[in-house]
């Protein structure tokens, strides 16, 4: 069957190839496995959950300690950095394989409410870091009663 020959179609068709070009050279937030496009993973990987009076996010950090993990906000954005510190190597020693990704990191989440920063609480506990994160009073939703008459 032919069909007739639409420009439109074609650089519709090329803007959308670009596009994915780009999502996997670049990467995405929403990118599986929380891979950025150059085969690295996003470190940590975060869950982030939300009720009317705060916002939970859980960061995988395995094998860091307290002193590892900084935490941080200032103007609504949450920043977690650190360093993974690679192996001790002994003198003398060959390495065959390292897969264990080691160096400084940094993730920055912004957060769209107004939070309580003096009683934010940060708990680490078997590789994951809790961050409970209040909402200001002024930004939880409030129900309006109506009167009638």
């Amino acid at each position: 069957m032919l069909m007739r020959w639409d420009p439109l179609r074609e650089m519709t068709a090329l803007q959308r190839d670009i596009n994915q070009l780009f999502e996997g050279t670049f990467g995405s937030e929403g990118a599986p496995g929380g891979q950025n496009g150059f085969g690295e993973t996003r470190f940590p990987l975060m869950d982030v959950s939300e009720t009317a009076d705060r916002i939970v996010v859980r960061a995988l950090v395995p094998g860091l300690e307290k002193d590892d993990v900084k935490v941080s906000i200032h103007q609504n954005v949450l920043s977690i950095t650190g360093e993974r510190k690679g192996p001790e190597i002994p003198e003398k020693a060959v390495v065959v394989r390292s897969e264990r990704p080691s160096g400084r990191f940094q993730r920055t989440l912004r957060l769209l409410k107004p939070l309580q920063v003096d009683k934010v609480e940060a708990q680490l506990r078997d590789g994951v870091l809790t961050l409970t994160l209040p909402v200001k009073e002024e930004a939880r939703p409030r129900q309006i009663s109506v009167a009638i008459g």
